[in-house]
């Protein structure tokens, strides 16, 4: 399938000459037309019941999925590459 996947996650930090982030769960999935899926909310919310996911993070995942949401609505994401 053709498309744009976004995995949203905190942004990838080195440590002791190691990489490494948290992936929130959440996922955008972009097709060619700019329509999109939203993907795994369940592996969010069962990551959100099991106390997997911190407060501040939780904010942070939705907001993200909000904004990509509505720069996708927009025209604004995914970058004008994709065809």
């Amino acid at each position: 399938m053709l498309g744009y996947y976004s995995d949203i996650a905190t942004p990838l930090r080195k440590v002791d000459g190691e990489y490494f982030l948290t992936d929130l769960m959440l996922d955008l999935w972009v097709f060619p037309d700019k329509t999109f899926r939203e993907v795994d909310w369940d592996e969010f919310e069962d990551a959100v019941q099991n106390g997997l996911i911190a407060a501040d993070l939780q904010e942070k995942a939705l907001s993200t999925m909000n904004r990509l949401r509505a720069e996708t609505g927009r025209g604004v994401f995914p970058l004008a590459s994709i065809h």
